[in-house]
C-alpha cells in the first residue's frame, strides 16, 4: 500500500497460475523493494481451513516512497477502485480478495 489520508493506493498484478487455464486474475502484487513497515498482518490457513497445516501470512506493508521498476507488472489501483474491481466476478484472486480485508480497514 502507498500513499496517505484518503489517497491510498494498492499494488496488484495480472496473472495466471494453475487451475485457471490461462484465465488472468488481478493478485496482490509482490514488490521488489521491500517495505519496511508492516502495517496488518495476518495468519490463516489455506482453502479456508483445509489445509490446517499449511499457514499463509498476508502482510499490508507500508510502500510509500518506494520505486517501482520498469520491467515489474505492478498495477497501482486507488482503493475506491479496489472495491469496485472486487465486485466484479471472476477477475480477482482469493489472495486479492483476503489482502483487500486489510486495505479496506486501513483506508
Amino acid at each position: 500500500m502507498r500513499g496517505d489520508g484518503d489517497d491510498h493506493e494498492i499494488a496488484v498484478e495480472r496473472r495466471t497460475e494453475s487451475g485457471l487455464r490461462g484465465r488472468l486474475l488481478y493478485f496482490p502484487a509482490i514488490l521488489e523493494d521491500t517495505p519496511t513497515a508492516v502495517v496488518r498482518s495476518v495468519k490463516t490457513s489455506a482453502e479456508g481451513g483445509r489445509f490446517l497445516q499449511h499457514e499463509v501470512i498476508f502482510q499490508l506493508a507500508d510502500a510509500t516512497g518506494l520505486s517501482s521498476t520498469p520491467h515489474q507488472p505492478v498495477i497501482w489501483v486507488h482503493v475506491l477502485a479496489l472495491s469496485a474491481l472486487l465486485l466484479e466476478p471472476e477477475e480477482t484472486s482469493l489472495e486479492l480478495r483476503a489482502v483487500a480485508t486489510l486495505v479496506i480497514g486501513v483506508a
